[in-house]
């Protein structure tokens, strides 16, 4: 523990690639996320040390007068090639003694803040998509509540579309509602969304050309799970009979799903 953060060494005996580590121990100095803020930026030096049990003392490996940001999207600094592994090896330097070695580390904290608020978004590689289709009776008496459509996977998660008859909020009594509803959204962690595009449409039945739709690209968490358009379409629209929306006063609605990632905070 330094400056009230938790920090760790890690160790890669054969070498992390993609640091030109081969041929040598890669060695990396990480701060642990604090759980009190979402948000957090601290300035540091450090030296990082392997013991020569021969001599007993630390030989360091260190960047003079260079302070590393450490922050929620880069937590960990050090050396891919903090030492051959024929250094290490060797018997007159002492460091590997009976199969054991010594690390350390040295930490000096220079600044700290809380950092401004960023989102990390991860695309994936190859986008999942699914579709569901609903059937509704949009009579004169109709109750107005909602009415749920069949739940459908897709990326992992389970959708279902939600219809309001008569409309809430500002589609109250003159509209037909429609939303895209993310199921157990609440279950989420709060730092994750689901990066969505997604289509709603009411269907023209007489394959007219009429079809209505609401595209939007949106990310749905545990507090925003449900997204669409209280003033989706006007009832007098739906049920003009020459725009082919209600047939047999059935209205067809249809939904398209592509989840694009995720997004963390």
């Amino acid at each position: 523990m330094v400056g009230g953060y938790k920090w760790r060494l890690c160790l890669y005996p054969k070498g992390v690639e993609n640091q030109n580590g081969e041929g040598h121990i890669s060695l990396y100095l990480e701060m642990k996320k604090p759980t009190s803020s979402t948000g957090w930026e601290v300035y540091a030096n450090f030296k990082l040390f392997i013991f020569d049990q021969n001599n007993g003392y630390y030989r360091a490996l260190e960047e003079p007068n260079r302070q590393r940001l450490f922050h929620a999207m880069k937590h960990k600094w050090g050396f891919g090639q903090f030492m051959s592994l024929a250094s290490l090896k060797e018997p007159s330097n002492g460091f590997l003694v009976k199969g054991t070695c010594v690390f350390g580390a040295e930490v000096v904290i220079h600044k700290e803040r809380i950092a401004p608020f960023t989102e990390c978004l991860q695309v994936l590689h190859q986008k999942e998509y699914g579709e569901s289709t609903i059937l509704i009776r949009v009579a004169s008496d109709a109750s107005g509540n909602s009415i749920s459509g069949s739940t459908f996977f897709v990326g992992g998660y389970q959708w279902r579309m939600m219809v309001q008859a008569k409309g809430i909020t500002a589609g109250k009594g003159g509209y037909l509602s429609v939303f895209l509803e993310l199921c157990d959204a609440s279950s989420l962690p709060l730092d994750r969304k689901v990066y969505t595009s997604y289509i709603l449409r009411v269907v023209d039945q007489k394959a007219s050309g009429n079809d209505i739709d609401h595209r939007a690209i949106e990310q749905f968490s545990a507090e925003s799970g449900k997204w669409g358009n209280d003033t989706f379409i006007p009832l007098s629209k739906l049920k003009d009979p020459t725009k082919g929306f209600l047939v047999d006063d059935m209205c067809k609605l249809k939904a398209e799903v592509a989840v694009l990632g995720l997004v963390e905070e």
